[in-house]
């Protein structure tokens, strides 16, 4: 993520920093982070994705991509998905992560 002095974030896909994912202003995309990384064991599936229940996190403009957050046992998985549908990548964070994550977003 990178964010202009506006606020306004660009989103990256991890490991490639060609794929532009989509923006959104800061504030609100650190909220629904948060938020789903404080929940993430009662997630409100209402969807699914590759066979896996997921919950809606953030749909980010101009590159039109989705964020979807699931729970799969002691981990929480983030799916990527591109406007046409097409899955571009899964991140899986086990407790440890998800604390450093929910960390560093409370310090931003």
């Amino acid at each position: 993520m990178h964010a202009n002095a506006s606020g306004w974030t660009r989103v990256f896909l991890v490991g490639n920093p060609d794929c532009f994912l989509g923006a959104l202003s800061f504030d609100p995309l650190k909220d629904r982070l948060e938020k789903t990384l404080r929940n993430w064991k009662g997630l409100p599936a209402k969807g699914q994705l590759e066979g896996v229940k997921v919950a809606w996190v953030a749909s980010l403009s101009e590159a039109h991509a989705s964020l979807y957050a699931a729970r799969d046992g002691a981990k929480l998985i983030f799916f990527v998905q591109a406007a046409d549908l097409t899955i571009l990548g899964k991140l899986e964070l086990d407790e440890m992560t998800i604390c450093r994550w929910l960390q560093t977003l409370v310090r931003n």
